[in-house]
């Protein structure tokens, strides 16, 4: 089993990489050929597409990775497009964009590329003063601004048909699954640590902010380990990035603390109700996806998602209400609340259902 394991992360590593040399090359060849020619100066001046690439590099891989792959892709450019002199400031600035846009995004959604993007005009502005002196190096700003301007402009835009095509960023939780971590289920590796486990939880709950799909401290999420008995489930009232593994309560089937760091979640007895109903359930997430929230108050639901009707936030009728209109369905939405979805395996259950569904949802709303 270790072996497979091993296998499983050796393969989603080669495969990472080559996602990596992908973008780079995306990155290289956007800056290079979707350029436009200004009618300005001797005709040296372009608008391209490189920082759109720049951008779009962070929202997939994040800030490191999205980092690596725009210094890089924006550095051979230079070198191709026979501007060798640029490419160490290039590879510099284009690595800045990315980790500050993709430091940001969490927080500010669509936009991060008018704030990272000001790195670019202020970069290349002091780097021309130093080798050419002020007055070039104004032109150079003029031109760079036009640049900044339609560059975040894309970015943005960009930002916007990816959140309605249902892009998923590579979050630390996508990371991570890729990288073959993931809970125990049954038939996995038995020795494998429920670090592990906890570490999926809050990778997950990070990604769940980050794609829109609660906000605050709304959700919870819960894995179910039936080898050992153990139900691990986000504490209450925390929020998602502050969650670390050492936070997460760790309960018994029967409702009974085994580690408790922190309170549980209000909805402890929901999850514990599933699992007690549904042995084909490991994991339960519960989030507050505003496209089936706003799905749930309809009198038809396109989906064919069982709907329960509004219950008290916390309340022992939740917790029996929620598992009884579930069913063995695979997810069940809550009137004025958001949804629940439940599956074997959590990466599973958040990628295909609370991902998935929601992106169906928001054609219909």
């Amino acid at each position: 089993m270790k072996t497979q394991t091993k296998n499983r992360e050796t393969e989603a590593d080669i495969k990472r990489l080559v996602v990596y040399a992908m973008l780079t090359a995306i990155v290289a060849l956007l800056t290079l050929f979707a350029s436009i020619p200004l009618p300005v100066g001797d005709g040296g001046a372009y608008l391209n597409a490189g920082d759109a690439a720049v951008y779009a590099s962070a929202y997939v891989l994040g800030p490191v990775g999205g980092a690596v792959v725009s210094g890089l892709g924006s550095a051979i450019a230079d070198v191709l497009h026979g501007s060798v002199i640029y490419a160490p400031v290039t590879l510099v600035i284009k690595a800045v964009m990315a980790l500050i846009c993709g430091a940001l995004l969490k927080k500010l959604r669509r936009v991060p590329p008018f704030a990272a993007g000001l790195v670019m005009p202020v970069g290349y502005f002091a780097y021309e003063a130093a080798l050419y002196g002020a007055e070039t190096a104004l032109f150079g700003l003029w031109t760079n601004l036009i640049q900044y301007a339609f560059g975040s402009a894309a970015g943005m835009l960009l930002f916007i048909a990816f959140e309605r095509a249902g892009v998923v960023k590579f979050g630390r939780g996508e990371v991570a699954a890729r990288r073959g971590v993931r809970p125990a289920n049954p038939g996995d590796d038995p020795e494998r640590p429920d670090a592990d486990i906890k570490r999926s939880i809050t990778d997950i709950g990070d990604t769940m902010i980050e794609d829109g799909l609660t906000t605050g401290t709304g959700g919870n999420i819960s894995f179910y380990d039936r080898a050992s008995g153990r139900v691990y489930i986000t504490p209450t009232t925390m929020p998602y990035n502050e969650i670390t593994e050492n936070d997460i309560p760790v309960y018994t089937i029967d409702g009974e603390p085994i580690e408790k760091p922190h309170e549980p979640s209000m909805e402890l007895w929901m999850h514990l109700n599933i699992y007690r109903a549904r042995p084909d359930v490991n994991a339960v997430i519960h989030t507050h996806s505003p496209a089936l929230k706003k799905l749930a108050e309809t009198d038809e639901n396109p989906l064919g998602l069982p709907v329960a009707p509004v219950y008290p936030v916390g309340s022992k009728e939740l917790a029996e209400g929620c598992v009884r209109h579930l069913g063995e369905a695979s997810a069940v939405l809550l009137r004025g609340h958001g949804a629940v979805m439940v599956g074997k395996e959590l990466y599973e259950t958040y990628y295909d259902l609370c991902v998935g569904l929601e992106m169906q949802a928001r054609k219909y709303v």
